[in-house]
């Protein structure tokens, strides 16, 4: 992935479950992996 800011938008879910809020994550360098 290219570095930068990303916003995580969760589509789905459990049934009977709400959805996380968006959240933004930085990647500070080329293919820097996240776990």
């Amino acid at each position: 992935m290219p570095y930068g800011i990303y916003t995580v938008h969760q589509v789905s879910g459990w049934e009977g479950s709400e959805l996380m809020p968006d959240f933004d994550v930085f990647i500070s360098q080329n293919g820097a992996l996240i776990a």
